[in-house]
């Protein structure tokens, strides 16, 4: 599914004997929901969010959301950037400001992971400004995210 200003929204093919039985998890880029839809392309449970934009998401096995966001105060909708700021007082504001820029122009692309249940109640939450594309929530109830920011030298131990 995607979508075009020059063709037909919604669900465009089904190819009934090609697919598997299932749902899709979407998020529209810019909104405020998070849509579960079924295999005819229809809406059969959405999650709103008035205080994040929502990012990618990934459907877990108890039916709770997990997600990655930006806080709605950390984003400015005219410029589509995030406002600067950091609660790390232990640099200047001026090195601050520059790891954020560096940061996000390396792809850190939330500042929050959240997970929430059915109802849209929120189950966890751990905030990071440095947050990359993907994360996962291991068996033991863990969950593991890219962050950038830190730098690795190749080569193993010296």
């Amino acid at each position: 599914m995607g979508f075009s200003a020059y063709r037909q929204s919604g669900l465009t093919h089904n190819d009934g004997e090609g697919t598997y039985d299932g749902y899709t998890l979407i998020t529209p880029q810019g909104g405020s929901e998070t849509l579960l839809l079924n295999m005819e392309g229809r809406i059969v449970h959405a999650w709103e969010f008035t205080d994040i934009l929502p990012g990618y998401g990934r459907l877990l096995d108890n039916g709770n959301l997990l997600l990655r966001g930006v806080e709605r105060d950390l984003w400015d909708e005219d410029t589509l950037c995030w406002i600067e700021g950091d609660e790390d007082d232990e640099k200047p504001l001026e090195d601050k400001f520059i790891l954020d820029i560096r940061v996000r122009e390396m792809g850190a692309n939330a500042s929050l992971i959240r997970e929430v249940d059915w109802d849209g109640n929120a189950v966890c939450e751990y905030k990071n400004k440095r947050i990359h594309h993907d994360f996962v929530k291991l068996a033991n109830g863990h969950a593991v995210l890219a962050e950038c920011g830190a730098s690795f030298r190749g080569g193993g131990p010296r």
